[in-house]
């Protein structure tokens, strides 16, 4: 940085640089009584008439462009500034890099230390407050600590969007995967696979903190799409399961289960391969976002994959002997003998809709 901002900053650790309009009434570097006096008794025609005709930094007591520090600026036919909407006031504090570089907000963008953040807070309680302006003046807060704040309300803003969603989802899943009788409904099945894809990323979520990649506003959608995914490969192991032939049927539950996943085992892998390597590619990227978003998206859809071949499957062979002692969809303590065996080769709903359509 230019001087004389390093050697101001070095030799007055605990003062707050400022930069604004009232370095044209300090005095000697400093803003002292006559300074305070001066300013309190400014009018309109006075600061224009000293940024007109002064370029000198009281404060820094060498030449600066003023005009940089306003906006909206309106001028007359001679060139001179007759008024101006906006007047920017900038602070800038001194963190302390090592506490940043430990709680990791540095990688978030926000250069803010726990000192900092208090300090701002103080400062936007002091600038909004309209106890002593003019009912035609408006102030407005850039500070570092609102990414922080926006990510925090990003995240938490969709939560009910995000319940009900899941909620739609496994109505859904409760529709096509099952059969239309009591034993054949998978209800403990889709339960089951939605806390599978939940694990999955919390598992995502949990790793990338971790390893110190940040959350950001883009992230809110990552349990949809993660969702999207785990639901597919669902799909893939109960249609394949569903679809055997006789033979196979008539197996026991683990033979059965074998059967399924060596034909949804590629499918679901390929899948999961690609989309793992191409987020992983993009969390290469030197775009930060970029970077993160796809980081938590390669682990959060590989920790679904693992999920998908362990937890799911294995609770899809505990509905299957749920359904071959025919009980209860829901309450597995009831039994329905004859209304299974009525009812023991009807198709599913999924392949029923596409027959239909065929």
């Amino acid at each position: 940085y230019p001087e004389p901002y390093c050697s101001f900053v070095d030799q007055s650790p605990s003062v707050c640089f400022e930069e604004s309009l009232l370095e044209l009434w300090a005095n000697n570097g400093d803003f002292d009584e006559d300074s305070e006096k001066i300013i309190s008794q400014l009018d309109k025609k006075d600061i224009i008439e000293a940024i007109n005709t002064r370029n000198t930094s009281g404060i820094f007591l060498r030449e600066k462009d003023f005009k940089l520090g306003l906006g909206g600026i309106k001028y007359n036919k001679s060139g001179h500034i007759v008024g101006a909407r906006v007047a920017t006031l900038v602070f800038l504090g001194r963190g302390n890099m090592t506490a940043l570089k430990l709680t990791g907000s540095a990688q978030r963008g926000e250069m803010i230390d726990r000192n900092t953040y208090g300090f701002e807070g103080k400062m936007i309680e002091a600038t909004t407050s309209r106890d002593d302006l003019d009912s035609e003046i408006e102030t407005f807060v850039y500070i570092q600590r609102m990414l922080l704040e926006s990510i925090e309300g990003q995240a938490t803003k969709d939560i009910g969007l995000l319940v009900l969603g899941y909620l739609v989802v496994l109505l859904y899943l409760l529709l096509m995967m099952g059969k239309c009788n009591c034993v054949h409904q998978r209800v403990f099945l889709s339960i089951g696979g939605i806390l599978g894809v939940t694990m999955g990323i919390i598992v995502s979520y949990g790793i990338c903190s971790a390893l110190g990649f940040f959350y950001s506003a883009a992230h809110t959608v990552m349990p949809f799409l993660l969702l999207g995914v785990g639901i597919d490969d669902m799909f893939v192991i109960v249609q394949c399961n569903d679809t055997l032939s006789e033979k196979e049927k008539s197996k026991s539950v683990g033979e059965r289960i074998g059967s399924t996943m060596s034909q949804a085992g590629s499918a679901i892998t390929v899948t999961s391969v690609t989309n793992f390597i191409a987020f992983g590619i993009g969390s290469t990227s030197s775009i930060p976002t970029l970077q993160s978003f796809c980081a938590f998206a390669a682990i959060g859809i590989f920790s679904i994959f693992i999920f998908q071949v362990t937890w799911f499957t294995a609770i899809l062979a505990i509905d299957e002997r749920r359904m071959e002692e025919s009980r209860n969809g829901c309450c597995c303590c009831l039994v329905h003998r004859q209304a299974a065996s009525n009812e023991d080769h009807s198709v599913g709903r999924t392949s029923a809709a596409f027959e239909m359509l065929s």
